[in-house]
């Protein structure tokens, strides 16, 4: 903290001549200023000292000089410039340069101390022989280690750590050579105490120094894993330690450089809640011995680590574990299309009502649903971590969206109606079905990509029954697409018929895509419109 003296202000002024170290600011003033005409003298039109320029630091450090410097134009000749305080102690500049033209353009300097305070408030004064003029200014005077953590206020403000917060572990990184890590270690000196496992961190990237060179971003991303987190679980123990071990040992293997890059580059980095496949492989080593991750990463499937993680890993406990009781917690950590799905496959019971189209937060708690809570519960992941919402007009990448085709079987009766929903989700100008459903098999039988929505629609279309499709989450110009059959036609030419596929079509939108009963009313009516 800043200690204040208790000394007059004057008595602490080390008075100096000269200009001896660069300003911090620069602040050129042109023109009028605003000043303070107070007439000393019958001279009532003479015109007021012009201060065209000064310059002075807005902060200064404990022992440093403050220089001040003003440049004035009068058209006489200016007789006094001074700094005044707030506790009316004065400072006076001296005259270094004088330019008669016109009037008389000098240049005023001076050079002093002042003991450590948050905010000094100051004006500063120039007068002629009738007049004067005022212009405020601000310096703060800041303590070489304000906080006593062995770090100077200058380094701190570099750093862009707190000054006035002990910051333990960033000066241990420091001294350990580690200064480009700090933005990733600050984060551990939220409490302003270093323990010894924070301590052990560190000390384990001086132990694998080539972990980051051969997977870039591991130590930022292994902090962000919520069993690490300040604010989730635990602060880091010896059994974090000892599994961030493990796995920084493996990174520090260039052989292993191909699979931490796929394990870093799942989802979009940028956006999503945090890695959450080094998630899985942290729950893998805190269970396992060295040999079992070896493994894991030499014969590297995204898949198998994600299965093995999550259904047999002791963190994880089957999705028995705290780690899987809260929606936001589950959310967060479904990445990406595949992350989801596996979840999804592995709680969600399918429901055959049609009673039940359970939204995506009942699915999740139900851990039962009907294709939509299946499809907006994967669709809402996504764009929870980044994906952007699309029907796939404006994005090549990165867009997910949710597709319902609809259909009547024209084989039976009015009454026997079906439809499937699934998630689809375009990444580098492909598009990908992802199904969670038993029915996943049937609909796509083999992994396949499709260039457009249409497409995915026509190769479900190999069932004689589908006949029109609905694009749910959808703008109000296309939110609702449909490839129509002549009996279909027919169909919606009944007024009842009309009314109960409507009332399905909008409770359908508003479950799947969460889209306001209202929006989806107003885009049926479209739709009537354009197919009266």
């Amino acid at each position: 903290m800043s200690k204040k003296s208790r000394r007059p202000l004057s008595d602490t002024l080390l008075i100096r001549t000269a200009l001896t170290r660069k300003t911090i600011s620069n602040i050129a003033l042109a023109g009028a200023i605003a000043f303070t005409g107070i007439s000393y003298g019958c001279a009532k039109d003479e015109t007021p000292p012009v201060i065209q320029e000064w310059k002075a630091p807005e902060w200064v450090m404990e022992d440093e000089d403050i220089n001040l410097s003003v440049d004035v134009y009068d058209d006489k000749k200016v007789k006094a410039v001074y700094l005044q305080f707030g506790d009316g102690t004065t400072v006076p500049l001296t005259r270094t340069q004088v330019e008669k033209a016109e009037g008389e353009k000098s240049n005023w300097e001076t050079s002093f101390r002042l003991p450590p305070k948050d905010d000094y408030s100051y004006s500063i004064v120039v007068k002629d022989k009738s007049n004067e003029t005022k212009i405020d200014g601000k310096v703060s005077v800041y303590p070489q280690d304000a906080d006593g953590d062995g770090i100077s206020y200058s380094d701190e403000l570099k750093h862009g750590t707190n000054p006035n917060k002990k910051n333990p572990v960033v000066k241990y990184a420091l001294d350990k050579g580690l200064g480009i890590y700090l933005p990733v270690l600050a984060r551990l000196d939220e409490d302003g105490v270093m323990d010894k496992s924070e301590q052990g961190f560190v000390d384990l990237m001086v132990l694998h120094p080539d972990a980051e060179r051969n997977a870039p971003g591991i130590y930022a991303e292994i902090l962000k894993l919520p069993d690490l987190s300040l604010d989730k679980y635990s602060k880091i123990d010896e059994k974090d330690l000892d599994a961030v071990d493990k796995i920084l040992k493996l990174a520090n293997d260039p052989k292993n450089k191909d699979a931490f890059e796929e394990i870093l580059n799942e989802g979009i980095r940028d956006k999503r809640s945090y890695c959450a496949p080094l998630e899985a492989l942290l729950w893998e080593a805190y269970d396992e011995h060295s040999d079992v991750l070896d493994k894991l990463l030499n014969e590297f499937s995204m898949k198998e680590l994600i299965k093995d993680s999550w259904k047999y890993s002791k963190t994880s406990d089957n999705y028995k574990s705290d780690r899987w009781k809260e929606y936001e917690d589950v959310t967060a950590r479904c990445i990406s299309a595949p992350l989801a799905k596996r979840y999804v496959e592995d709680n969600f019971q399918y429901t055959y009502s049609w009673g039940k189209l359970i939204d995506r937060e009942e699915a999740f708690k139900r851990k039962t649903a009907f294709c939509y809570g299946f499809s907006a519960f994967i669709t809402y992941c996504l764009l929870k971590n980044g994906y952007h919402y699309d029907e796939f007009e404006k994005h090549e990448t990165n867009a997910v969206c949710s597709l319902l085709p609809f259909a009547l079987n024209r084989q039976l009766e009015q009454s026997a109606r079906v439809s499937h929903a699934i998630t689809l989700v375009k990444s580098d100008g492909q598009i990908y079905p992802v199904d969670a459903t038993p029915f996943q098999k049937i609909f796509f039988p083999t992994e396949t990509t499709f260039r457009t929505i249409e497409d995915v629609c026509a190769f479900m279309y190999m069932f004689p029954s589908w006949s029109f499709y609905i694009i749910s989450y959808g703008t109000s110009k296309d939110a609702t697409k449909m490839i129509g059959s002549e009996q279909f036609n027919k169909w919606m030419k009944d007024e009842s018929f009309r009314k109960d596929f409507t009332n399905f079509v909008i409770r359908t939108q508003s479950t799947v895509s969460g889209l306001p009963r209202e929006e989806s009313e107003r885009l049926m009516e479209i739709y009537y419109k354009c197919n009266p």
